[in-house]
């Protein structure tokens, strides 16, 4: 991903779109397992032992994470937490390998398809199902205003957020925040 790109650039991190694979072994500390996320109990601990071999890890999250993300310590002062967000329509519509394969090419779309779609659970407000621990809409019931709150709750404990429309601008704000050099900012790849 283009931000996965840009923290390469400034230092060391996992090979496979910067979340570890068999491929770092190697420079994986030990004493880590490579589960995600880590618990509050886990996060100084692993922040610091990770360090040691990287500057940057990425958690993906296409499946619903194990463990609650409230349960990390984002307020650690041994990790700099930052979630990259897409307007919730759009992201709804962003095309990928599953969603054209059970319903076609956009362009192509019949009707039918398109109500298939909108009725899909991996289709329904997918940030917020990760971000709160009962995963809030996940069956395509109306999001409550309890919910939202616990997942804008979560998102403050965050050290940054940054928008996908204007990616480059906040990897190149983040960077001077950080005191890092800008990196060079691949266009057309945000996700």
């Amino acid at each position: 991903t283009t931000f996965c790109d840009a923290m390469k650039q400034l230092g060391p991190a996992p090979a496979f779109a910067c979340m570890r694979d068999d491929r770092d072994r190697d420079e994986w500390p030990p004493s880590l397992d490579h589960h995600r996320p880590w618990t509050r109990d886990e996060t100084d601990g692993n922040a610091i032992a990770l360090r040691k071999a990287y500057h940057f890890l990425s958690w993906e999250f296409g499946i619903l994470p194990p463990t609650p993300l409230k349960d990390v310590d984002w307020e650690s002062p041994h990790l700099v937490s930052v979630i990259l967000m897409r307007d919730p329509l759009e992201r709804r519509l962003a095309a990928d390998a599953t969603v054209e394969k059970y319903f076609g090419e956009e362009e192509s779309r019949t009707e039918e398809e398109w109500w298939e779609f909108a009725e899909y659970e991996g289709s329904v407000n997918f940030v917020l199902t990760r971000l709160t621990p009962d995963r809030c809409g996940e069956k395509g019931e109306d999001t409550t205003e309890a919910c939202l709150e616990e997942g804008k709750e979560l998102l403050r404990r965050f050290t940054y957020i940054l928008d996908v429309q204007c990616l480059e601008e906040g990897i190149k704000a983040l960077s001077s925040e950080l005191g890092l050099p800008r990196p060079h900012v691949k266009r057309g790849i945000a996700n």
